[in-house]
């Protein structure tokens, strides 16, 4: 009997594809995919990525500092193209979101 990954898993560029749009409805899911896939280069960060924001898609848009390395990344790279209410996170030492 074969193992059925979970979705994060075996799409993870469908899921956060669709996460990001559900916040971002105005940005098409090609520019999406382009975006991810030039920001998180590895499918592994890919997957962990689609984990993380499956379980708590609150994370694009909270500021929190949670999340994997590429989160912050991926949000700032997307906010480049058009993105308007993905919130960078926040440093946890010293609050700022510029980094």
């Amino acid at each position: 009997m074969s193992e059925v990954l979970p979705r994060f898993a075996s799409e993870p560029e469908q899921v956060l594809v669709e996460v990001v749009q559900a916040v971002e409805p105005q940005l098409n899911a090609a520019l999406v995919e382009r975006v991810l896939n030039t920001t998180v280069k590895r499918r592994p960060d890919r997957r962990d990525l689609a984990r993380v924001l499956q379980e708590d898609p609150e994370l694009l848009t909270s500021a929190r500092a949670a999340g994997p390395a590429g989160l912050g990344r991926l949000i700032r790279s997307l906010r480049e193209h058009g993105a308007v209410r993905l919130q960078l996170p926040r440093c946890s030492r010293c609050g700022s979101s510029d980094r």
